[in-house]
């Protein structure tokens, strides 16, 4: 049929007057042209997930060119889709006899064959590809020990790779691969001996990998006591810093100060950091609000290298450990020797900024913090303590209930950002303040301006809920001069006030605004520590507003104060998968799946 239609096309092109020349041309592009439209259809089939029709399309273009290696390696995905990999031996089959020194190819058959269980001729496969590598070549060698540990042949794997040391007399080689072995056997002391040898060289990539893999054997339960037991012995025997700082840091996720404090100082030594790496520990520490241990830390440190490049680091952070106990009047000492010994204005800067900090922020004598913010501005105009300085001027003014200053420094701020996120923090601020003021009009073209001046901004969210209460409430003025109150309430700390204006909203007549109150009463009370009252004002939010855009915030706070005790940790499971099914593009969903990631984790490992 195929001759017929061509001699029928040639017949009708010599009738048509071309020459002989062009009308072969045309004879010729038929087919390719064919092909082309067969391939676009198959392809479009595979989009659509039809592997069969997709296959048969192309088993006819293949029938007519069995060189066509984009043909193949469509037919490739298709069977594998399929799970047809008797087709896909086929077919490489076939390449190899026009391609017999291919390594490529002898795998991609010795991996089919033992995706369809017959060892024993993939292990033949294996060999025959090992047999085309003739250069002591280890990278080609990996291919096929990867490969063959991918689809499950350890024993050959590590067969190969023994033979592979023996013939170089390179006892580390391949030790990635073969330490997974050994961790996949629960060989947890063969793994790390496999790993330390690389960790020693650590400006490898291995090396880095190594140690991604010994933290978590470290916080593994099953092999973390074993594994922390080979690594001390390591540090009794060789200098390898790494193998200290990794103890180190382990210690600390541990809670156990005493053994992180011993390895810091070591590795302080065999680097001769002068400091840095307990510097290093205190960070550690004081992130996560451990500020008792990073306090003693940063006396020893002070004790010891106070005449160090870190010291000045070290007194910072010691000085603001200090604050977090209770114990200011020696943080300010602390910040009082910066000021005096460094030579850097910027560092001058940053502890009195820093001063001005313990005022605001645990003191709230906002007066005093106010008059160190305005000295780090006009006497130390440099680094990061001048731009929060500057940053936090407005809020002490808000603290005090001076909305006038207020706005004008944010209005400064707005016009001169120093940071890309002053200028929309600056901005939100001032959207508040008409607010508290009464001006609701202003208030919401504030907070529109906004989402449209920042649209993935940090306040974008906030701004969306003021202009809904703002236009839920637009007809009941006296509702959002309380809710203006309770806002103002709540920025200046009141909180015994804040939670007496949201609760009035609540109980109104005119219940417009009452979900959100609920909602804001939940998060005040948790500011405060009240978690029996956090949890009534959710239950009141939850039985009376179930169609509230407010009722799944709640919902995820709920969950939140659940997820942390054992027995009730069930219960916040379901909230969780229950905002997920329900609420999928909240805010909060990428939170929420991490919460739910974390319960899983700590599940399967209780």
């Amino acid at each position: 049929m195929m001759i017929l239609r061509t001699i029928s096309l040639a017949f009708v092109l010599a009738l048509s007057g071309l020459s002989p020349a062009i009308a072969q041309g045309m004879l010729e592009a038929q087919p390719i042209a064919a092909t082309d439209s067969r391939l676009t259809t198959a392809r479009q089939l595979m989009k659509n997930q039809n592997w069969e029709a997709a296959a048969a399309m192309l088993e006819v273009v293949y029938e007519t060119d069995t060189a066509n290696q984009t043909v193949i390696n469509l037919l490739k995905n298709c069977y594998g889709q399929l799970k047809q990999y008797g087709k896909i031996e086929t077919l490489v089959s076939r390449q190899i006899e026009s391609s017999p020194l291919n390594i490529s190819l002898r795998l991609e058959l010795a991996e089919v064959l033992a995706d369809q269980g017959m060892e024993e001729k993939a292990i033949e496969a294996y060999r025959a590809a090992e047999k085309l590598i003739t250069t002591p070549d280890p990278t080609r060698h990996l291919l096929v020990v990867r490969s063959e540990l991918r689809h499950g042949l350890e024993d050959e794997a590590l067969e190969l790779i023994d033979r592979l040391r023996k013939q170089s007399k390179d006892t580390t080689l391949f030790a990635l691969e073969r330490g997974a072995v050994m961790e996949s056997r629960k060989k947890y002391a063969s793994a790390i001996s496999e790993y330390l040898p690389v960790l020693a060289a650590d400006t490898t990539m291995e090396a880095v990998e190594v140690e991604r893999r010994i933290i978590l054997l470290l916080d593994f339960p099953e092999s973390s006591q074993e594994v922390e037991k080979l690594l001390v012995a390591e540090t009794q025997t060789t200098q390898n810093s790494r193998v200290v700082r990794l103890l180190a840091d382990y210690y600390i996720r541990t809670n156990r100060f005493d053994q992180a404090f011993t390895f810091a100082t070591k590795r302080d030594s065999l680097e001769k950091m002068q400091g840095q790496s307990l510097v290093y520990l205190m960070r550690q520490c004081y992130d996560r609000k451990l500020y008792s241990e990073a306090a003693r830390f940063g006396e020893w440190i002070i004790s010891r290298h106070g005449g160090s490049p870190s010291h000045i680091e070290a007194r910072l952070y010691y000085a603001r450990s200090l604050a977090r106990i209770g114990k200011t009047d020696q943080a300010f000492a602390q910040f009082d020797t910066v000021a005096a010994r460094s030579p850097r204005d910027a560092d001058r800067g940053q502890a009195m900024f820093e001063a001005g900090d313990i005022y605001f922020s645990l003191l709230h004598d906002y007066p005093k913090a106010l008059a160190c913010f305005d000295s780090v501005i006009s006497r130390y105009p440099v680094g990061m303590g001048y731009v929060d300085a500057q940053r936090n001027r407005p809020f002490c003014y808000l603290r005090m209930g001076d909305l006038e200053a207020a706005r004008r420094t944010f209005t400064f701020l707005r016009e001169h950002p120093m940071t890309d996120d002053l200028e929309e923090e600056s901005s939100f601020h001032l959207g508040l303040i008409h607010l508290f003021e009464g001006r609701y009009d202003s208030a919401e073209t504030s907070f529109r301006k906004l989402l449209v001046d920042h649209p993935s901004g940090f306040y974008i969210n906030d701004a969306l809920q003021l202009i809904m209460v703002l236009t839920q409430a637009k007809d009941a003025p006296d509702l959002l001069s309380d809710y203006g109150q309770a806002l103002f309430t709540q920025e200046r700390r009141a909180y015994d006030s804040t939670r007496i204006w949201l609760d009035r909203i609540a109980r109104a007549e005119n219940n417009v605004l009452a979900d959100v109150a609920l909602y804001r009463l939940t998060l005040v009370n948790l500011q405060m520590a009240d978690s029996a009252a956090a949890m009534e004002s959710i239950e009141r939010l939850d039985s009376g507003y179930t169609d509230s855009y407010y009722r799944p915030y709640g919902l995820k706070v709920k969950a939140d104060m659940l997820s942390g005790s054992r027995a009730t940790v069930e219960t916040a499971r379901s909230i969780y998968k229950l905002l997920l099914e329900q609420f999928p593009n909240y805010p909060f969903a990428s939170d929420v799946r991490k919460r739910l990631k974390q319960i899983e984790t700590d599940f399967k490992v209780g």
